[in-house]
């Protein structure tokens, strides 16, 4: 009896420690993504939407992008890509630089765990163009607006920094 009762008790434990649960949220008020396939979750304002993308039958989750609510201009939007592992050196994307771009890549701490971001700003004005974040198993890209100047005050910093995996 003794036996049973610690296989059970043993087992409940496993049980609870495999299921998701959403980490505490950081704006309240705002709207809350949580996907159990890949185990995250993502907080956005009011005024954005978030929708998965990706291929047709593989739009669960891995990828998903948030820009604003009725805009019709694919930019400024903020793409996630959820990865199995992050790959090595993936600064600049595909193996090369625009000419009209300039780059600055730089590592980070984003909620307290290390991250790479390559900034691209045109060359022409110094805005900024787009902007990529890298840190375990996931990849920010966010494509600016012509209004964008300063990344780290806008809401779109504020969503990254919402990104949780799940516990």
């Amino acid at each position: 009896m003794t036996a049973r009762i610690r296989a059970f008790g043993v087992l409940a434990v496993l049980l609870c420690g495999c299921s998701l649960q959403a980490a505490p949220r950081v704006h309240p008020d705002w709207q809350f993504y949580f996907n159990r396939k890949y185990g995250y979750q993502i907080e956005y304002p009011a005024g954005y939407d978030l929708w998965e993308t990706g291929l047709e039958g593989e739009q669960d989750g891995a990828r998903i992008r948030i820009g604003l609510h009725e805009y019709q201009a694919v930019t400024p939007a903020l793409d996630v890509l959820i990865l199995p592992e992050t790959a090595a050196a993936r600064f600049p994307p595909l193996g090369m630089q625009p000419v009209d771009l300039t780059l600055r890549v730089q590592d980070i701490d984003l909620n307290g765990l290390p991250a790479r971001r390559a900034e691209y700003r045109w060359k022409a004005n110094g805005r900024l163009a787009y902007m990529d974040i890298e840190m375990d198993r996931v990849v920010f890209q966010f494509m600016a607006g012509p209004e964008t100047r300063d990344f780290y005050a806008t809401d779109w910093w504020s969503i990254i920094q919402t990104f949780r995996f799940a516990r």
